[in-house]
Parts: C-alpha cells; structure tokens; sequence
C-alpha cells in the first residue's frame, strides 16, 4: 500500500506557494517576452472530420505556437467512443496523459494530477517543480499521472458527427473527470492516493471526488470553485474572443 502524504508544517506550505509563485511569474514573464497569450481552449470549433477533429484551433484559425511540443512524450488512450452531457457522442476518443513512474502491483500509489484551463500534461499541469525523488510528490513512492483534459488541444482527440463538426463543443467539468475516469479503469488503478489540481483543473478533481467517492483517499485543490461565479463565467467569454 502507498504511504501516506508527509504532513508539512505551516512555513513548508509557504516555501511551497512561494516557490509556485515564482514559477508562475517566470512563465507569465516569458509570454510577454515573446508577445503570446496562453492557449484559450473551449468553446472553440474543432476541425472537420479527419484526423485533426479535436485539435482546437483559435478564433483565426492559426494552431498554438506551442501545441506541437507539448504534445511529444504523451501516451494514449483510447476510450472508443464518449457521450458528452449534452447528448452529443464524440467518436474514437483518444485521451493523451502523461505517466511517471511505477504504478504499484496494487494500483493505489497513483497521484492525479489535473492542468488548468491553458494547461498541458507537458510539465504535469504546472506541478513539475513538486514532482521527482525525494520532493513532495516523491516518484520514487508514487506514480504520477497527468492527462489531457477534454477539450484541450495538446493531445487528446477525438471524432465528431457531421451535424456537430462546425459547432462549438460543450464540455463540462464533469465530461472531464468522467473521461479520466475510464483512464484510471484502463490502467488498473483501484484508488488514487492523491488526486490534485487548481482553477479548472481543480474543479475537475472535486467532480470526480463528487461522482467517484471512492475514487481518491486525498484531495488538493487550489483556486477552483464547486461550479463557477458569474464573473468567472463572463472572463471564460472573453477568453474565447
């Protein structure tokens, strides 16, 4: 069985936030460096059908700079095909995750690890500076998994129907955890001994907290409401303009 998460004291947290703080601010830095807008991802119109059907594009029609290297190292799963809540049924889904380390013999040593809304598995979500033997997420006892979410575009992909293919796809948070479940079933995992992650990638582990009781015996998240204000809903708007 996995060994619990070591307890740390109030000034470990803050030498942890500190240190995120900074990782952030370096990234935010380096954008503005190079004049990029982090990736805005849903609600934009997927491609037509073909193999690129789930790769999003933005308003112009011009892929991320990034999409590309964000996707190299990234295994796959395919889930066949996905009933979204709002009744459309996305065909030959293949959700692309990241995976470091052994997933024990038992399959409880997993800790999930959710990105955010312009977040990619590349890095972990944004956790990789708290990932690795003898850090808080110590590989060397865990096996960390980070997937793709629904609706991104740094790898998971899927088909569309002909009739939906020019619309925009609505994908909830639940839609989300749901499709991370079925990966957990496919790799053996039986219950997560962590399951992780901040703003959108935090609303997804309290969803599959919510529906799967079971599925994790902790739960960290950062920045992320159980459904989103309308404030938050009117900056997701202007996001996708």
């Amino acid at each position: 069985d996995a060994r619990p998460l070591p307890r740390l004291s109030h000034d470990e947290l803050l030498d942890l936030a500190r240190s995120g703080a900074q990782v952030v601010a370096a990234d935010a830095a380096r954008l503005a460096a190079e004049r990029r807008v982090p990736l805005r991802v849903l609600g934009y119109d997927a491609a037509p059908n073909d193999e690129r059907s789930g790769t999003f594009v933005g308003a112009r029609g011009a892929a991320p700079p990034d999409a590309a290297a964000l996707k190299v190292g990234l295994a796959e799963h395919r889930a066949g095909d996905f009933t979204l809540e709002s009744g459309e049924t996305l065909r030959d889904v293949r959700q692309a995750f990241r995976l470091e380390g052994e997933i024990d013999a038992g399959g409880a040593n997993v800790v999930l690890l959710f990105h955010s809304l312009t977040g990619s598995p590349a890095d972990l979500g944004g956790w990789r500076p708290f990932v690795g033997p003898g850090l808080p997420i110590d590989t060397g006892r865990f096996a960390v998994l980070a997937p793709n979410l629904l609706g991104s575009c740094y790898g998971t992909r899927f088909l569309r129907g002909a009739g939906h293919a020019k619309k925009p796809l609505a994908v909830t948070t639940r839609d989300q955890a749901r499709l991370a479940a079925l990966l957990l079933d496919a790799l053996g995992v039986k219950r997560l001994a962590l399951a992780a992650g901040g703003s959108l990638g935090g609303m997804v582990t309290l969803e599959l907290c919510a529906t799967r009781p079971d599925a994790a015996r902790a739960a960290i998240v950062f920045a992320a409401p159980a459904s989103p204000t309308a404030w938050g809903s009117a900056w997701n708007h202007v996001h996708r303009t």
